[in-house]
């Protein structure tokens, strides 16, 4: 049976949530770097973004930010709530997806250098910057990974 509350698991089960808590200055504890990877690349409703609309994706970033905030991540010291590592590095060519991202305040994005799109045409160390003709929306950094 599928959880209707996908964080459940972490937010109801009191070791966990005190693991993560009790390493958030430091982000050094298992817990902590086990949950934080999970957070990164799971979505709790979408695992691909490439045909999310602008509802989707922005109801999809507003909830993990709002569940950031919850369980006191959000308030860590080295905290940026202003990239994204999009599942499976998908919705980069999504407009609809890029813009929510921007509205919600997500600055930039991991992208994928095994995608000659995604990559910086003069130099693949540089980020990519997004535009309408490529990615369908102007404004998001795309770093090399």
């Amino acid at each position: 049976m599928h959880e209707t509350r996908p964080f459940a698991h972490v937010v109801d089960h009191k070791l966990q949530s005190q693991c993560i808590r009790a390493h958030l200055s430091h982000i050094v504890g298992f817990s902590s770097i086990t949950f934080c990877v999970h957070l990164l690349t799971t979505s709790s409703t979408h695992e691909a973004l490439n045909n999310a609309t602008y509802s989707d994706a922005s109801k999809e970033i507003s909830f993990n930010q709002a569940w950031l905030k919850q369980v006191g991540i959000s308030a860590a010291q080295r905290f940026s709530a202003g990239g994204l590592v999009p599942p499976a590095i998908t919705g980069l060519h999504n407009g609809d997806a890029i813009k929510a991202w921007r509205d919600n305040g997500i600055k930039n994005v991991v992208g994928d250098n095994t995608r000659p799109v995604l990559m910086n045409k003069d130099n693949s160390f540089w980020p990519l910057m997004s535009t309408v003709a490529s990615n369908g929306y102007a404004g998001l950094l795309i770093m090399p990974r």
